[in-house]
């Protein structure tokens, strides 16, 4: 064994703790450096990697805005550390998320819902804020098609990020920035391009 599990743990709880809390370290110090005083958005906030990323956001000095679905998960990503619960209607996030911030919008937002959560993800972040579509169905955090093309905020960067935590495509304004797998998924009908 290369990584000692505690008595009681199992081998699969312990394998999925990792492959979350690579993720959410991924997310929180690769992808992006999160820095005091950022303000973030965490949808699925009480999920098991969103747990992990609400913890790690905190610990890194972002203030988390945690978005859950019922009371029962706001309450765990409070523990976790949340500095501000919400859930995602009655009102839209988006708007809950513009009045916490006075206006201004979250410098991140990672969203691992998809495409219903995609277009008030895109209005709770500031000026040149950044979107991250963290879902382990890439196709289910796609990018705006084309009917929206021209409706979206300009300079804001948007990843899709694997489920191994690998970021495969970026748009900057009306720049399109591609990886290597970029062309693999966008074949295989996962990213508009």
């Amino acid at each position: 064994r290369l990584i000692p599990i505690p008595e009681g743990v199992s081998d699969e709880i312990a394998a999925a703790s990792m492959l979350q809390g690579m993720t959410a370290h991924f997310l929180t110090h690769a992808l992006r450096s999160t820095q005091d005083g950022d303000t973030a958005v965490v949808l699925a906030a009480a999920g098991g990697a969103g747990l992990l990323l609400v913890q790690m956001l905190v610990r890194a000095g972002a203030s988390v805005i945690a978005v859950c679905s019922t009371s029962e998960k706001q309450r765990l990503a409070k523990q976790a550390g949340a500095q501000q619960v919400i859930g995602y209607d009655d009102p839209p996030f988006d708007r809950q998320v513009r009045q916490i911030t006075e206006g201004r919008g979250a410098d991140v937002v990672y969203d691992s819902v998809g495409r219903t959560t995609f277009d008030a993800s895109l209005r709770s972040l500031r000026a040149r804020g950044l979107l991250v579509c963290c879902s382990l169905l890439l196709a289910s955090c796609a990018t705006p098609d084309s009917r929206r093309e021209n409706q979206r905020p300009e300079n804001v960067l948007f990843i899709l990020v694997d489920d191994l935590g690998y970021a495969d495509f970026s748009v900057t304004g009306n720049r399109k920035v591609r990886t290597p797998n970029i062309d693999r998924l966008a074949e295989q009908g996962l990213l508009m391009t």
